[in-house]
């Protein structure tokens, strides 16, 4: 049977799916909330994840899977762990750091970063495997990349 849901309820729905079972596309959550009398359709779902803050973070052994933000600070810990998760490696040149990720996670790492709200960062541009993140002028380099490491660490 279907039901009608408000945003709320719908988005409620979509955090206990995600708590609960890795769900590793949108077609797949979709699907489970159609099993579940909870119509959505696809733009509608991009716009519930997005405004809800749901990471897409890699498995070992391959793939991904969403999960949600409970809160502030776990979702800093969940941005963290994506970030640190799809890092293969740093570059510094000036003011800009160049991220380089695995093919496709680009994008999702520099949600992440954003997401991190770090003041040394004025801004990232993803593409496919690489993010271009501008750091403020006069930013200690040598300072920042060891933070930044650390904080790689903490996540892994």
């Amino acid at each position: 049977m279907k039901h009608k849901h408000n945003k709320k309820e719908r988005r409620d729905v979509i955090t206990e799916l995600l708590r609960n079972e890795v769900i590793s596309s949108q077609q797949g959550l979709r699907n489970r909330l159609h099993q579940l009398g909870v119509e959505v359709n696809q733009a509608t779902l991009s716009r519930d994840l997005r405004d809800m803050a749901v990471l897409k973070v890699p498995l070992g052994g391959g793939g991904a899977r969403y999960l949600p933000s409970s809160n502030q600070g776990r979702a800093d810990d969940q941005r963290e762990e994506l970030f640190s998760r799809t890092i293969q490696r740093l570059a510094f040149s000036g003011n800009i750091m160049l991220v380089f990720t695995a093919p496709g996670m680009a994008q999702a790492a520099a949600i992440a970063l954003d997401g991190l709200a770090l003041p040394q960062i004025l801004g990232t541009v993803a593409g496919d495997d690489t993010v271009i993140v501008v750091l403020e002028d006069g930013l200690d380099k040598k300072v920042f990349e060891k933070e930044f490491r650390a904080m790689l660490a903490r996540g892994r």
